[in-house]
């Protein structure tokens, strides 16, 4: 008998002593996003081929490895910074999902920008893929509730969540969460070891979740991505996690799991830099380019993209036609920059040079009274900006007189009126939020202006 207990002590302690290694590779709100950012003004990189390189790399360390994807992985709509159209960014989805599939994600749940092509196009594509596409709350063909993923001595158990809000657009039937989660968690009940949540919902459905869901340990959401203040948080043992927009890094969670618990994590981002190496298989398998801006910046010369969107494109490169802009400023001004415009300008119309004039000078006076204009800086660009291949990203915040592009507040910032008359109760108040007390300032200002009944008109300088 005395042997026999102990036999059965051999079996269960490996089991229930020791914790697990898991690491999660997770990302969100992609947009199917292909191609690297080289010169956005908030951070640099991206790119599904070095994403692959980051990601197999990860899975060369840890055996033990989960990659998921918390939706929104499909390209098209207002969050999508690399839209065109709607058939170039259909043809754009599909590269992304074969590059998914390449880079061996597990499993992915659906967001609002899965349905951006209508409902058949989600129902039949995600059939042509190896990874499982999961959702507990939507009804539809080919959706699981769940999935499975089962290691050397522990499995994992992913459920998806879709947000309610797609049902007015798609007509599809998106049942409530909570109801969802309680029949999926009482299927996956002695299954698994531990749970996770691929959430397209937002930050407030999620939190809710973690409280009552108790068995749910980790939750990747890809929901409220306007609102990245406070990318991860811990509700009780519960941890919510975010990944990066446009999937310029990749998120990493190291866990050691033990009984559904996490006993310690470890979040990391691995970035996608420049100089990280392009996996020459996804190179391969998607265009070069889309559009002129997904070529590789090279430095002194203009891209195009010929053939965009087909595996034949190619980016070809050309010197810059040169042109001069007029920028009217108050050159006796220490704080009015207009180096943001400048740089931004000259990110788009790489020939452009600038000429600064002070706008008491006798040529500015001239200009200010021909083009009518009425607050600085401003800039004033010959007509043929126009044919540039950049100009459309920018027409709107131009405006065309008398063969001359004139710029608008908008692009230029505004530091100072021309000919501006007093106005009683009324402040005007010129603001550069980076600077340290900016904050402080316009929190004082509104209060005033509230107390005092003084209309506050707010203008950022760049």
């Amino acid at each position: 008998m005395k042997k026999l207990i102990i036999a059965i002590c051999f079996i269960v302690l490996p089991s229930t002593v020791y914790a697990h290694k898991l690491t999660v590779v997770y990302t969100g709100n992609s947009y199917a996003s292909l191609y690297p950012c080289g010169h956005c003004p908030a951070s640099v990189g991206g790119g599904v081929a070095r994403r692959a390189t980051v990601i197999e790399d990860i899975k060369a360390k840890n055996p033990n490895i989960l990659i998921l994807d918390a939706g929104n992985f499909t390209a098209g709509g207002q969050l999508d910074g690399a839209s065109i159209n709607p058939s170039m960014d259909e043809k754009r989805t599909m590269y992304h999902y074969f590059a998914m599939q390449d880079m061996g994600y597990d499993a992915v749940t659906l967001g609002e920008a899965e349905f951006n092509f209508g409902t058949d196009f989600i129902k039949n594509n995600i059939k042509k893929f190896k990874f499982k596409t999961i959702s507990a709350n939507l009804d539809m063909e080919g959706i699981l509730p769940y999935y499975m993923k089962q290691f050397k001595s522990f499995k994992v158990g992913v459920i998806g969540l879709t947000p309610q809000t797609i049902r007015k657009s798609t007509g599809l039937d998106v049942k409530d969460y909570e109801k969802s989660l309680n029949s999926v968690l009482a299927r996956l009940k002695g299954k698994v070891d531990f749970i996770v949540l691929l959430s397209s919902l937002g930050d407030q459905e999620n939190q809710a979740i973690a409280k009552k869901f108790t068995d749910i340990k980790l939750i990747l959401s890809s929901g409220n991505i306007l609102n990245y203040s406070s990318t991860d948080e811990k509700i009780n043992d519960t941890i919510i996690v975010k990944p990066a927009y446009l999937a310029k890094d990749v998120r990493v969670i190291d866990l050691d799991v033990k009984l559904n618990k996490i006993i310690s994590s470890n979040i990391k981002r691995a970035p996608l830099s420049l100089t990280t190496k392009e996996n020459q298989q996804i190179l391969k398998i998607i265009p070069s380019c889309f559009k002129a801006g997904d070529c590789h910046k090279k430095e002194g010369l203009v891209s195009t993209c010929q053939n965009p969107g087909e595996l034949s494109a190619v980016c070809t490169y050309v010197e810059p036609k040169k042109f001069e802009a007029l920028v009217i400023t108050d050159k006796n001004c220490k704080f009015c920059s207009t180096q943001f415009s400048e740089n931004l300008l000259r990110d788009l119309f790489m020939g452009i040079n600038f000429k600064t004039i002070d706008y008491k000078n006798a040529e500015a006076v001239e200009l200010i009274k021909k083009y009518s204009i009425t607050s600085l800086p401003a800039f004033i660009l010959p007509e043929e900006v126009k044919k540039e291949a950049n100009f459309s990203n920018v027409s709107e915040f131009f405006e065309e007189k008398d063969g001359k592009i004139i710029s608008k507040n908008e692009l230029s910032g505004m530091f100072l009126f021309l000919g501006r008359q007093e106005i009683p109760n009324r402040i005007d108040l010129f603001i550069n939020l980076y600077e340290p007390e900016a904050t402080s300032i316009l929190n004082d200002l509104s209060q005033f202006s509230l107390k005092n009944k003084v209309n506050l008109n707010v203008y950022f300088i760049f």
